[in-house]
């Protein structure tokens, strides 16, 4: 949906194979009920295992395990 000079809004889910070291990763674009749809909430695992969450909101930061990674601020 495009409204205005800039909006922009995605759904579904994102999915990330590395198969040469066993890594999968994904992040679903609104993956809370009471927030805004640009919000993420995702996982990264090894051989099937959590190592990483993932959060944030595509138009403003990522953290991974709560460490912020990007933002869009700086």
């Amino acid at each position: 949906m495009f409204m205005g000079t800039m909006g922009h809004q995605m759904t579904g889910k994102v999915t990330f194979r590395d198969e040469t070291n066993q890594l999968e990763g994904f992040y679903e674009f609104g993956a809370y009920n009471f927030r805004k749809q640009d919000f993420i909430w995702g996982e990264i695992k090894k051989n099937g295992k959590k190592i990483c969450e993932i959060e944030g909101n595509y138009m403003g930061y990522l953290d991974f395990d709560e460490l912020r990674y990007w933002d869009a601020r700086e």
